[in-house]
């Protein structure tokens, strides 16, 4: 049997969610190789451990405990024991609009008294309950689809913050389908959202829906991932190599091959070349059908801050998962994660830990401002809208800058993806992964890393 070798550019959960699936299923290889630029695998899933108890993390803060994908995982690493869960009385969310902080609550007469909704928004509320058929349409956009659903107000209170949270903005361009595929299929299927929302309360363990981390961070799920694909390779004799701190400045195709020179003019050849990164920000192939062209998508760049401390006495702290803004805030913040509160065990005691993102569309060159710059930012935003108190002492700073990270799935997403599937079918034995094809959340990387093994194991 001729074996087959593999080069994985991009050590991300995804890629290592790939290899593992295939190791599942086959023995037809001879060695495996990542190549990273950062020092361990997980990519952007790690998390910066300090001395006196700060856990601070440098990608997803946590991942829903309900979705299969993620316990699936943790039951194959035996990573049960090593779960938290985020405090059930300290989830409640904030919105930050007009220099006010109010808690967002599901009470619409609640909601209608702190002016989040207005009569229409609740008008509108009780006819989706009756709605039993919504034309929804491949091109509509969450802004649009909220909108008609239920109004203008909830749009800029909810949607509007929502997207903030999670891509960055971009709600007047992303599509229904690809942020939210389930909604987009209740909406044709059954027309009622809240209807739907209410029945799946009914069948569901609250516990299962808690947001969940590990005790020692979220790289505990991509380190344990990487431990379990050596024992693999160890099992049937697979020689696997981790090549950390490394950048890939060119990638070939000769002779049915993959040619993969490194930064230090090494060259890899391998037959199958698995590319966990994002092929936008890349200009290093050498392909002949490449075109740039036809791989712009439209991003954001975002800027991650983490800052704490001790707490001061006689002040109140925030106790909540955190707080959305809103097109009425004119900062760069797009939110803040009260770490303290959500994971207590990721902080020291009787301190505070802020998880704060910065950019997107609020501030589209946000990658371009310093750190002193941003970290003067963010210090007076706190203390403006008395998240700290004033002249607060901090004890950990953290930043992280992720130029034109995340995707917009908008119209021309459907350009972009067609480009790579061309590109795969061009050069047999190329494939992507990434958090673009299913989503951004740890648990659509996992879907989209073992969608792509189980296609690498079609061929092998």
């Amino acid at each position: 049997m001729n074996k087959k070798s593999i080069v994985v550019v991009g050590a991300g959960i995804s890629s290592l969610k790939t290899i593992s699936t295939l190791l599942d299923s086959t023995s037809s290889i001879k060695n495996i190789i990542f190549i990273d630029k950062n020092n361990t695998v997980g990519g952007v899933l790690s998390t910066k451990k300090t001395s006196d108890g700060f856990y601070f993390e440098k990608g997803a803060q946590g991942v829903l405990s309900s979705r299969e994908s993620f316990c699936h995982e943790t039951q194959i690493h035996s990573l049960e024991k090593k779960i938290i869960y985020a405090e059930h009385k300290n989830s409640t969310r904030y919105l930050l609009t007009e220099n006010k902080i109010i808690p967002i609550s599901l009470n619409p007469m609640r909601l209608f008294l702190s002016k989040q909704i207005n009569l229409n928004s609740i008008f509108k509320i009780f006819l989706d309950l009756f709605c039993r058929s919504f034309y929804c349409p491949p091109q509509m956009t969450l802004y649009d689809f909220f909108k008609i659903k239920f109004g203008k107000k909830i749009v800029n209170n909810f949607m509007t913050p929502i997207s903030y949270g999670i891509w960055g903005g971009g709600s007047k361009k992303i599509l229904l389908r690809y942020a939210f595929p389930m909604l987009y299929k209740i909406s044709i299927t059954s027309g009622s959202l809240l209807r739907y929302f209410f029945l799946s309360l009914k069948n569901q363990n609250k516990k299962k829906k808690r947001l969940a981390s590990f005790v020692s961070g979220m790289e505990t799920l991509p380190l344990a991932m990487y431990e379990n694909i050596q024992k693999k390779c160890l099992a049937k004799k697979i020689s696997i190599q981790f090549l950390s701190n490394e950048s890939v400045v060119n990638i070939e195709f000769l002779n049915n091959q993959f040619r993969t020179t490194l930064s230090n003019r090494n060259q890899l050849i391998s037959d199958f070349l698995v590319f966990n990164g994002k092929p936008w920000q890349n200009e290093f192939f050498n392909f002949s059908i490449f075109e740039k062209n036809k791989w712009k998508i439209e991003t954001h760049s975002l800027v991650l801050v983490g800052l704490g401390g001790k707490k001061t006495d006689n002040f109140s702290y925030l106790n909540g998962f955190g707080i959305l803004t809103n097109e009425e805030e004119k900062s760069s913040v797009l939110g803040v994660i009260s770490v303290h509160s959500t994971f207590p065990a990721h902080a020291p005691h009787n301190h505070f830990l802020y998880r704060i993102i910065l950019g997107g569309e609020k501030d589209p060159g946000i990658i371009q401002k310093s750190r002193e710059e941003i970290l003067n930012d963010v210090k007076f935003f706190l203390e403006k809208n008395k998240i700290v108190c004033e002249n607060q002492k901090y004890l950990f700073e953290d930043i992280s800058y992720y130029q034109d990270y995340i995707p917009l799935q908008s119209n021309t997403f459907d350009d972009f993806l067609k480009q790579l599937w061309l590109f795969e079918a061009k050069y047999p034995g190329l494939f992507f992964v990434g958090n673009y094809l299913n989503g951004p959340a740890v648990s659509d990387c996992l879907v989209a890393g073992e969608d792509v093994g189980n296609k690498i194991l079609k061929i092998v």
